[in-house]
This record gives structure tokens, sequence and C-alpha cells, in this order.
């Protein structure tokens, strides 16, 4: 069985090499289309491509947010009996690991609901990788609950919105799970949000398309300022298990 994970990456450097490396160990192959990165996370991509073949990277130039596009593009460029469309802010995983958990599903399974967990920074984490660092999720806030999807490529599937779900063909819920590091740092929060906001803009005329990306994005100084102590506070958290 042959597992594929995709992704539409852009400044995520503090994230991309941990969170493509541990693809790669869950993947037989991982393509990364890079949207434009102006940070180092292109230089980190090309340097791990160097030493890891399995690794394919292909440019996105695109400013529109087209994720949804470039996702199904991805998602047909090689053949995969399993298709696991990841972002960088995402650690995936599974009881006994990604490939296995998929492989074990029924044969009449065409695509697997995965939890998603928001994580959330607290001012005493350690200094580091924010996969490890960051420990504190908060249940029920924006994307918990929402899920992602795994599927298997076939004639008609194809991916919605955000990969949470496919177009018109049901998913189970499953043994993959997410924990999501959307925003790591005060700084790259307001950098995503407000980049975020001008690409949805350029792309879609549906106000109600990227909603939150808009908001947030348009905030002014104080009203992102608490924003952020909202996103943040210790009230309600608890820690990933």
């Amino acid at each position: 069985m042959t597992v594929v994970g995709i992704a539409r990456v852009r400044n995520e450097q503090d994230v991309i090499l941990s969170v493509v490396d541990h693809m790669l160990d869950e993947c037989d192959t991982v393509i990364v289309a890079d949207n434009n990165s102006t940070d180092t996370t292109l230089e980190i991509l090309f340097k791990l491509q160097a030493w890891e073949s399995r690794l394919i990277l292909v440019n996105e130039p695109s400013f529109g947010f087209n994720q949804t596009e470039t996702m199904n593009w991805l998602a047909n460029m090689v053949p995969a009996d399993w298709i696991v469309p990841f972002d960088a802010d995402e650690w995936w995983d599974a009881p006994g690991g990604i490939s296995e958990a998929l492989m074990a599903l029924p044969s009449d399974v065409v695509a697997t609901m995965a939890q998603m967990y928001d994580m959330v920074p607290q001012p005493d984490d350690p200094d580091g990788d924010p996969f490890s660092s960051i420990s504190m999720t908060r249940p029920g806030s924006l994307w918990a609950g929402i899920g992602k999807v795994a599927f298997r490529p076939g004639q008609g599937r194809v991916l919605d919105r955000g990969n949470h779900r496919l177009v018109d063909t049901g998913a189970v819920p499953g043994p993959l799970r997410i924990r999501h590091y959307p925003f790591r740092t005060k700084e790259q929060a307001r950098a995503k949000l407000q980049h975020g906001s001008k690409s949805v803009a350029a792309h879609e005329s549906d106000p109600t398309i990227g909603w939150h990306w808009r908001k947030w994005g348009s905030l002014s100084d104080v009203e992102f300022d608490d924003w952020w102590a909202e996103w943040t506070k210790p009230e309600g958290l608890v820690r990933w298990m």
C-alpha cells in the first residue's frame, strides 16, 4: 500500500523541517508545494530533499488563496492508495502509525476523518520545536471537532476547502488525529493572519469563505492584542495526553 502526504506551505520555517521529516517517516512519498515563502522555508526543504529522494518539491507562485486547487493537483501527481493532505502546522499521527492505521480500514472505506486538536502557546512553554514545546489544547476552539480527511484517490474524489472533507463523498471516523499549531507566537500569528486576509480577498468574492482570515487579519493593533489574549488565555486549556 502506498501512502502519499501532500501539503501547500508558506513561511513555516519554525516547523517545516520537523513536520515534513515526520511525514516522511509516516508516508511513502511527500509532496510539498511552496507558496512564495519569504523566510527560510524553501531553503530548509531543499536541504532536506538533497538527502531524501521521497520528498518532491514544486513551486506554487499564486498570491490568491487557491489552496483547494493546489491540493487537488498534488493529490493526482503520483499513484497512491491513500492521500494524507497535511498542513505545515499539523502533526498527524495514529496508534501504530498512519500507514498501518489506514491499511487496517475496511476496503470499502474511501475516506476517513482525523480528529483535530488546537494547540495553544503559553508563556511558560520551553524554547524549541513548537510540536514538542506547546502542550496545551483548547477543547471546542475553532478547528477542534471539525476534523480533516484522508482518502483513497479516485475518479470524482475532490478535496473541498481546507481539506476538511471530500466533495459529495462521506468519510467515516477513524484512528487518525491531528495536533494543530496555527499560532505559535504573537508575531507569527499577526503576519500569518494579515497575509491570509489579503490572499483570501484576492481569490474569493464570497465573504463567507475564509471569514476568520478576513476578520482576524483586518484587526487593528489594539484589537489584535485583545484577540491574542483571548486565544492564549489559560482558562479552559487542558494538557495534551
